[in-house]
């Protein structure tokens, strides 16, 4: 039984790896038609008022065979993408559109949580905030070179952001990159059921703004509640706490189902399988596209 169990596994790791390996490639041909990467979310002041036009996985839809989803969005609404009915419905939503590519098999988490036009279908991908600051009190690495010091990314600063897409307008370019696209994580898994906080959690939508993407905030661990990790395990002294569910900056971070650690999309398209037992330092270094520092084997 434990080598079917661990050949399923390898089965449902390779076709993660393949799903964020596709998704590189849709940032790339992305990139390449539009001369910048797809914005994390496209909405933030004083652009509040017009709606959210969707996430960089609404964006890239066409990149990954997914055009007939894509031409069910009317961009021109004022109503959010995850709002808006499918074209020619009254009854079904676009947020209950599964996109089987959004989603690695590993995680058990259903495909669509609720029922019926109040379901949402979910993402195990999110596009890196980077080492940015979140708040988050002393479960929170924080931010070590002054490359993301804004508060939960939440500007259209680029100056102010050290990943490769922030909360608001805000979207890298290949040359915003300047620690070498090897050298910096683009996209990464996160497990929807380690969120329970609003609309961000819970499902992890794959068209809603914020709940697609994910900090080099907290360490990879899993998301046990903290009340359930032993007082001697060596985490809850070095990060106590950080397992809340609850708090919703600890819990918007990358970790995934697989044993061991997570994989993750680097900006040149490579796909690597990163262990949770990283040095915190290289992780932060991975996560900034702009920190100036080397990150090492990793």
């Amino acid at each position: 039984l434990p080598a079917v169990q661990q050949a399923r596994e390898a089965a449902r790791r390779s076709t993660c790896k393949n799903n964020l390996k596709q998704i590189g490639l849709a940032l790339h041909n992305y990139h390449e038609a539009h001369k910048l990467f797809p914005m994390g979310t496209s909405i933030g002041p004083p652009y509040w008022t017009g709606g959210s036009k969707g996430t960089w996985a609404v964006m890239i839809l066409p990149f990954i065979d997914q055009g007939p989803v894509y031409k069910m969005i009317d961009m021109k609404s004022r109503t959010n993408v995850w709002d808006q009915f499918i074209t020619g419905s009254t009854t079904k939503r676009l947020r209950t559109v599964h996109v089987p590519g959004y989603k690695c098999p590993t995680d058990t988490h259903r495909e669509i949580w609720g029922n019926g036009n109040s379901g949402w279908a979910k993402s195990t991908y999110a596009v890196s905030l980077g080492n940015q600051r979140m708040a988050a009190g002393g479960l929170d690495l924080g931010n070590r070179w002054g490359t993301g010091l804004q508060n939960r990314a939440t500007t259209g600063n680029g100056g102010r952001l050290s990943g490769m897409s922030g909360w608001y307008m805000w979207c890298a370019r290949m040359r915003d990159v300047t620690d070498g696209t090897s050298n910096t994580i683009h996209v990464g898994e996160i497990r929807p059921a380690c969120m329970t906080w609003g609309y961000l959690g819970h499902w992890y939508p794959w068209g809603v703004r914020a709940a697609t993407s994910a900090g080099i905030n907290v360490p990879i661990r899993d998301c046990l509640d903290s009340a359930a990790i032993p007082t001697t395990d060596p985490s809850m002294q070095k990060y106590p706490g950080q397992q809340r569910r609850g708090n919703w900056a600890v819990a918007q971070a990358f970790r995934s189902m697989h044993p061991g650690g997570v994989h993750f999309l680097l900006v040149d398209g490579t796909v690597k399988f990163i262990p949770e037992v990283i040095d915190d330092l290289t992780y932060q270094r991975l996560g900034d596209r702009r920190d100036g520092q080397v990150v090492g084997e990793f």
